[in-house]
């Protein structure tokens, strides 16, 4: 009998807790409302808003600045899943393919680091943060489209075509991001 009602009790207070978890925690409906009106401004709403949804604890994630944050978070993890994917392939792929995935792991891991710099960028936030931010991103998609291009040489389908497409959009999008976000910047300034 004692037992049931510590079940009980326990149930009891941990449903509200669980229903929280569940909705995703405190203000996250006014988070997602921010994703989406800023994630409208990009090419993939979509995908956008997604991404900013995945990533948890990124400080003033409701404004345009936080959204960008969390796309760059959600690209970096991106990247780090793809190396990772590269590295498993390269152990079980043909040789005339392991030098493209290898080729491929390095340029993930460089972008990266880009990423850390673009961060870096936004918590300087000089005059030239938007102009850094624009130029990591460039970067991260040319790497991405230089991965596509590593199995083109030897002819052999790319087992990170769908990453690299991902990578991409998302680039693409942190891009829009950043570009409204400097465009603000701008108006307030003048």
């Amino acid at each position: 009998m004692e037992r049931s009602v510590q079940l009980a009790l326990f149930l009891l207070l941990s449903f509200p807790i669980l229903s929280l978890a569940a909705r995703g925690g405190y203000g996250s409906s006014r988070r997602a409302s921010a994703a989406t009106s800023h994630c409208a401004r990009t090419r993939d709403p979509r995908l956008c808003v997604a991404a900013t949804q995945r990533v948890r604890n990124v400080p003033a994630s409701n404004n345009i600045e936080g959204v960008l944050r969390s796309n760059l978070v959600a690209i970096s993890n991106r990247c780090t899943s793809a190396k990772k994917q590269a590295l498993g392939l390269l152990r079980r792929s043909p040789p005339k393919t392991r030098a493209a995935l290898k080729d491929c792991a390095d340029l993930y891991a460089n972008a990266v680091d880009l990423i850390g710099v673009s961060t870096r960028a936004l918590n300087d936030n000089d005059g030239q943060t938007g102009q850094m931010v624009k130029i990591m991103l460039q970067q991260i998609k040319q790497s991405a489209e230089q991965c596509n291009a590593q199995f083109a040489r030897p002819g052999t389908p790319n087992p990170l075509a769908r990453l690299n497409g991902s990578l991409i959009m998302m680039t693409n999008n942190a891009n829009d991001l950043n570009n409204a976000m400097n465009t603000k910047s701008s108006a307030r300034r003048a």
